[in-house]
């Protein structure tokens, strides 16, 4: 099994409501969770998140980091309460577009994407916590035997282009698969 970072990513988009108060730098304390929800949807619709992750292979060992982007076309709630990103999402030569539903806790002004052994349709399942603040996403995914951090900025505003995958060099010691 190769490891596919791209759902723990998608969690990075939730990031984009990183600055609730219009990309000031200084977050506001919301207290009303209908407001946040708005400014939060408002944020990552059209935005893009531009990062790297790693990946911690069952050696323990981390390789170096590689490009990672999501592009969000459209955020809403589904009948169970949760966020749904549709994303086009690029990582290494891998590029996928696809739903993913998401739970988004809150600390204070701050969301977390959070995911929980959740299967992705033809990618797997994953567990992951990426947080958004202040125009920057961080976070940890784990895919089976893998896992990693995953860090970046969020870039909004308008309709952004679906990322576009690019080659990316081979790591010197690849994470090992299983049969």
């Amino acid at each position: 099994m190769k490891p596919k970072p791209v759902l723990a990513s998608l969690a990075v988009l939730a990031m984009f409501a990183v600055d609730w108060s219009v990309g000031t730098g200084a977050a506001s304390a919301q207290t009303d969770p209908a407001e946040r929800e708005q400014k939060l949807q408002v944020l990552l619709e059209g935005a893009r998140l531009v990062g790297q992750f790693t990946v911690v292979g069952v050696d323990g060992v981390s390789r170096a980091p590689q490009a990672e982007q999501y592009a969000v076309s459209r955020l809403e709630r589904d009948a169970q309460g949760r966020w749904v990103f549709n994303v086009s999402m690029s990582y290494g030569t891998q590029q996928h577009t696809m739903p993913v539903p998401v739970t988004i806790e809150w600390a204070g002004d701050t969301p977390m994407i959070t995911m929980t052994e959740q299967t992705v349709e033809g990618l797997g399942t994953f567990t992951a916590r990426v947080l958004l603040y202040d125009g920057l996403y961080a976070g940890t995914w784990k895919h089976g035997q893998f896992g990693g951090h995953m860090w970046g900025r969020i870039e909004s505003g308008g309709s952004i282009p679906a990322p576009v995958a690019t080659p990316a060099a081979a790591p010197a010691t690849a994470p090992p698969t299983s049969p």
